[in-house]
């Protein structure tokens, strides 16, 4: 024992004389690599307390899973396919045995719905489903990181930055209030995307994901235009005025191919819930959800 003792105080006096931990390349290693790691597992967290919350509205009449994947569901909730397209074209490369038993072993081994409780899904949306939910995931957790960036932009500090962006992201299942989906995590990680874009003044690459992100949902047409501020400072206001009209314009073409398609399903064009929300934030305002699994002001946000 004593022999084994004196062993390993020798590797841990040659260790620290070699002061490995003092390299500089392997102090900027361990930090970028906590850094993945917290803003991992705050993402995690994130999306765990959305999931619980409202998993993928499974059982909603006018837009559950099944009815936005076989394209049925009620307008305008049908415009919003990305994340649903993304995932069918990466199911439609799979060999056919292959996919059977994925789909097998998915179905056996349903860690998803096992661990969040969740309906039965059809074996014909297994892969889809279970390739939108990690979609989703990575959307958040690209959007913490982009949150990350934007807040070190905006308060010149790392520290402050990097707390800001992981309360963010905590926050968010409760700004998920009365309902969610799967297409509002595309659209936080493109309202993010076109941030950092338009801080840095990269007005091409802000053209380039508006159709994108347009397709994903509606509301970027109007978000792009609350870009002019940012890209007014890197570019000058004409120049900003013109990335932002013709970013605008692209979303409205976009949106009309879109709605295009799907002009003949049930709902209509867009939804009004002004008045219902005023009406909402001058009643009842002793209404409650869990979320986190303990109980919150509903609509606190």
């Amino acid at each position: 024992m004593k022999f084994k003792n004196s062993i390993g105080r020798g590797i841990l006096s040659e260790l620290s004389e070699m002061k490995i931990f003092e390299s500089a390349p392997i102090k900027k290693f361990f930090n970028k690599f906590l850094l993945v790691f917290v803003l991992y597992i705050v993402a995690a967290a994130s999306f765990n307390g959305f999931f619980v919350k409202w998993a993928f509205c499974d059982s909603e009449e006018r837009y559950s899973f099944e009815m936005m994947f076989d394209e049925t569901a009620h307008r305008p909730f049908v415009h919003r396919q990305l994340m649903l397209d993304v995932a069918r074209g990466i199911s439609s490369i799979i060999p056919d045995n292959p996919k059977a038993r994925l789909i097998d072993h998915l179905d056996r081994h349903d860690e998803i719905g096992t661990h969040y409780s969740l309906s039965k899904i059809d074996s014909r949306y297994t892969i889809e489903y279970n390739l939108v939910y990690w979609m989703c995931f990575f959307c958040l957790l690209g959007s913490v990181f982009l949150w990350r960036k934007i807040f070190i932009e905006l308060t010149k500090n790392k520290i402050a930055g990097t707390l800001v962006a992981c309360c963010f992201a905590i926050i968010f299942p409760i700004f998920e209030t009365v309902g969610g989906y799967f297409y509002d995590f595309g659209e936080l990680l493109f309202f993010s995307l076109a941030t950092f874009f338009a801080l840095r003044g990269s007005w091409l690459a802000l053209i380039i994901i508006t159709p994108i992100a347009e397709y994903n949902k509606e509301s970027f047409l109007f978000f792009v235009l609350t870009m002019f501020p940012f890209l007014a400072v890197k570019l000058g206001n004409k120049k900003a005025a013109l990335t932002v009209i013709f970013a605008a314009f692209i979303s409205g073409l976009t949106y009309l191919h879109v709605s295009h398609i799907y002009a003949g399903n049930l709902g209509g064009a867009t939804e009004f819930h002004l008045m219902g929300h005023i009406e909402e934030l001058t009643q009842d305002w002793l209404k409650f959800e869990f979320n986190y699994g303990v109980l919150m002001g509903q609509e606190m946000f």
